[in-house]
């Protein structure tokens, strides 16, 4: 496989591992110049449609995910008969090689990995997908330390008929949730338990279960309680501690219900490592005992309902005192967006409430320092003390402007969206270097270096312009003109010759030919006939001795000189007095002639050639 071209657009390079149904290379992108990740659904798989299937739908799955903290697809296809999958390539390690290179992972460390992983996975439970297969292995760090949640191959969407799992889609057992492992009902909150059992293995460096067998590690989670890291990292806080509790208890409904409530909680601790975080034990459940009883107390309600009015009276009165108290402690959130950090903080300090800048991001709508977003929205009313995350603008990004010269449109529209740029203009001219549809110019041109979001002009060629050439034999010079005129062409060089077929002023030839094809705008040459020879005889006195004779004819009225018929020499010059008969030949017309004795002119006079 390693030099081959597949389905001759990605050159695979290297071998970057293997899987139980595919292998994944790094290969070269060729028309785009760029490295990407190319997963091939193994050979002996080919010909089983329950594979294949499996394969695309891994594509499907991830074609529908679009984020920053979620591996891109670029395309997908078949090359001799095996399915591929183009992906983003990150040149780093997985998580669990991160792990395992140092050991365990510090508190504010985890919670920043665990918060960009939940930003992804939250994405995909948007569109309805969840993961099942949530693992260090399937989340892979840019050369940056983003995480990137790749593998997307067991995936399924999010329906009422999610029930049973088989065992293939059981996903690594050390990470596996109890409902998967019995084959129960799956959601949202089963890839949250393995994202649980992946934050304790980063903080301790170790697993909470193994055995023997995968189906004994399967039972410990279905049977035990996952232990607080604490156990083995005393200097891990009670809240990070917490959090992995609430997202490994074995009843859903005891863990958090949704990755939203997860990020809630991440952001107390992005802020404050030390922050309390509450437990979900119980948070969810309700007693059916409770029900039966309140259903009771209703029936007897009904009897002494005089009774209850007045004691309903009273809690009203008791409710809107307390509701006061609690109101004064409630504030308004203030909008800080576009805000200086400073004014943001002073806003938000005087409104009791924490604030804290969540991170730094470019924006070539924001100026730099100034607030992009914050969380909570403003306008919300909180208790007062809530944190008040922020995000500040850094800035535009400066980038280099992409070379896309020689693309085809789409192509160049696409690499210039994913470098950061918009298009704001697309022109389309005639040109003969390159083909319909290809860009043969941009602006700003490649490798400029311009702010992040620049509006970018494409010049996009239409072909040539071509077109074909008139018959121009036979025809005047005025008739030619208009000829070439009308079919964008111009007249060029313009030559005569003598010519006994054609009569004086007609054109014998054109190049280009006629009913060629040639670029509009393209000079054509033409030959005009003089016509047929006549020779015709001048008779001369010489009127000095040894003097050079010369004889101009012209064409009339007054054009310019045709060629001298006649010139003595000096070797052998013309004696003074001498009579002589000069011959003149020229087709058909009138002419006009000087006779010039050392360059002075002495006669001249008009033929008339018939």
């Amino acid at each position: 496989m390693l030099g081959k071209t597949i389905d001759g657009k990605y050159k695979i390079e290297e071998l970057l591992g293997s899987g139980g149904m595919a292998k994944v290379y790094k290969a070269r992108d060729i028309r785009l110049e760029r490295i990407v990740a190319v997963k091939v659904l193994k050979e002996e798989y080919a010909d089983n449609e329950q594979f294949v299937n499996k394969f695309m739908k891994e594509a499907k799955a991830d074609a529908k995910l679009a984020h920053h903290n979620i591996v891109g697809i670029y395309d997908v296809g078949e090359d001799d008969g095996l399915p591929y999958i183009v992906m983003e390539y990150i040149n780093g390690p997985t998580l669990k090689e991160y792990i395992t290179e140092k050991g365990q992972l510090s508190p504010h460390e985890t919670i920043d990995i665990i918060y960009s992983v939940t930003l992804g996975i939250a994405q995909a439970h948007k569109n309805g997908i969840i993961h099942r297969d949530i693992k260090p292995q399937n989340i892979l760090l840019t050369s940056n330390r983003v995480p990137k949640v790749a593998d997307f191959g067991i995936a399924t969407a999010i329906t009422s008929s999610t029930l049973t799992v088989t065992e293939e889609a059981l996903g690594s057992v050390h990470y596996v949730s109890p409902e998967q492992a019995r084959g129960g009902f799956l959601d949202e909150r089963s890839d949250l338990y393995s994202l649980g059992i992946m934050m304790y293995e980063m903080l301790t460096g170790k697993l909470p279960y193994d055995g023997d067998s995968p189906v004994a590690v399967a039972l410990m989670h279905v049977q035990n309680d996952v232990p607080s890291p604490k156990n083995l990292v005393r200097r891990i806080p009670d809240g990070v501690a917490q959090m992995v509790l609430n997202l490994t208890r074995r009843k859903t409904q005891n863990r958090y219900q949704n990755a939203n409530d997860l990020l809630s909680d991440l952001k107390k601790l992005k802020a404050d490592i030390n922050a309390d975080i509450a437990p979900t034990y119980g948070k969810n459940k309700v007693s059916s005992r409770r029900r039966a009883i309140a259903e009771k107390n209703r029936q007897r309600l009904k009897k002494a309902i005089i009774i209850t009015a007045c004691v309903l009276l009273s809690v009203s009165l008791i409710t809107l005192i307390v509701y006061t108290v609690r109101a004064n402690s409630r504030v308004s959130v203030p909008i800080v967006t576009e805000m200086t950090q400073e004014e943001a903080r002073a806003a938000i300090e005087e409104a009791k409430l924490t604030y804290y800048v969540i991170q730094f991001k470019s924006s070539g709508q924001v100026e730099e320092g100034k607030i992009i977003s914050q969380t909570p929205e403003g306008g919300s009313v909180v208790k007062k003390g809530t944190s008040v995350g922020v995000i500040v603008s850094s800035g535009p990004q400066v980038v280099r402007v992409p070379d896309v010269i020689g693309l085809y449109e789409a192509e160049a529209v696409s690499k210039l969206k994913k470098a950061g740029f918009s298009v704001s203009e697309i022109k389309y001219e005639n040109n003969t270097e390159y083909k319909n549809g290809q860009v043969f110019d941009q602006s700003p041109v490649k490798d400029t270096l311009v702010e992040e979001g620049t509006e970018i002009t494409l010049f996009v060629s239409l072909g040539k312009d071509s077109t074909t050439v008139p018959n121009l034999l036979g025809e005047n010079l005025e008739e030619a003109k208009k000829l070439l005129t009308a079919a964008g062409l111009k007249i060029g060089g313009i030559d005569y010759e003598v010519s006994a077929k054609y009569a004086k002023g007609v054109i014998i030839k054109q190049t280009p030919s006629a009913y060629s094809e040639a670029d509009k705008n393209t000079s054509v040459d033409v030959v005009i006939s003089l016509g047929n020879l006549i020779t015709k005889y001048i008779e001369y006195d010489v009127k000095g001795s040894g003097v050079i004779v010369e004889i101009l004819v012209a064409d009339v009225p007054g054009g310019r000189p045709l060629n001298r018929e006649y010139m003595s020499s000096d070797e052998n010059p013309e004696p003074e007095g001498k009579h002589i008969k000069l011959a003149v030949t020229r087709s058909p017309g009138e002419y006009e002639y000087i006779i010039y004795e050392n360059d002075i002119p002495e006669e001249s006079g008009r033929i008339n050639f018939q």
